[in-house]
């Protein structure tokens, strides 16, 4: 009788065993599948993460904008091209000659014994006046009157159609010399460009009255182009 007891306790407990070890294999199960959703939950938001950041990608091409055009350098630069051969204002002019200008001289009062020379460009081309004109009172002059080298300006002369260049003449100190001799004619001749001697044939002056010349104390100012530069001298 005991022995069917103890059988029967056995049979119970190990029943109770096995329905134990069922529930928690069914519940250790459970926990597994549900431990193991977030980690789907997860792949599919990294997925959509994914999926998005693809997308955003894919879209930029279609939103970016085309880059700015790159200007040449040379057009940034500052730097301003070379202007065209025959349009600079540094063309080469020739020298002016007799032929081109229109010559006049003029007694003037204050200070005395000056005569005032005006050479204007009578012809259609620009010229040059260069250095001092050649100031002789006669044909006959072995050589022109000296020069005032304190009068010679920053610059050459040149004159456009129509301008004029100035120049004064001292004819005689005071008082007049015993070699004093008088005139109404003044011969100009035109220096080079180099200075070594003189361009063309001359030109020459007539004034309105004869004047009293000393041509060992006569001089001539450089070519100005302000008649005011000379009138003082």
């Amino acid at each position: 009788m005991r022995i069917i007891r103890h059988t029967a306790l056995a049979a119970t407990a190990l029943i109770a065993s096995v329905a134990l070890t069922a529930c928690q294999g069914s519940t250790d199960g459970s926990a597994k599948a549900t431990n193991s959703a977030p980690v789907g939950t997860s792949t599919s938001s990294t997925s959509s993460t994914s999926s998005n950041s693809s997308t955003s990608s894919d879209a930029k091409p279609d939103t970016a904008s085309a880059p700015d055009k790159v200007t040449p350098a040379e057009n940034n630069s500052g730097t301003t091209a070379p202007k065209a051969a025959g349009n600079s204002g540094s063309q080469k002019t020739g020298a002016c000659t007799a032929g081109s200008l229109k010559m006049t001289a003029s007694s003037i009062s204050r200070p005395i014994n000056h005569v005032l020379i005006t050479a204007t460009n009578a012809g259609s081309k620009t010229c040059d006046l260069y250095y001092a004109p050649a100031i002789a009172f006669s044909d006959d002059a072995q050589s022109p009157i000296q020069v005032d080298k304190d009068t010679q300006p920053q610059a050459v002369v040149t004159l456009s159609p129509g301008e004029s260049g100035y120049a004064m003449i001292r004819t005689s100190g005071e008082p007049n010399g015993d070699k004093a001799y008088s005139t109404q004619k003044i011969r100009v001749n035109f220096q080079n460009r180099n200075d070594n001697g003189s361009v063309g044939g001359p030109a020459y002056a007539q004034l309105a009255g004869p004047i009293s010349v000393v041509d060992s104390q006569s001089a001539v100012t450089y070519w100005q182009s302000d008649v005011s530069a000379v009138s003082a001298w």
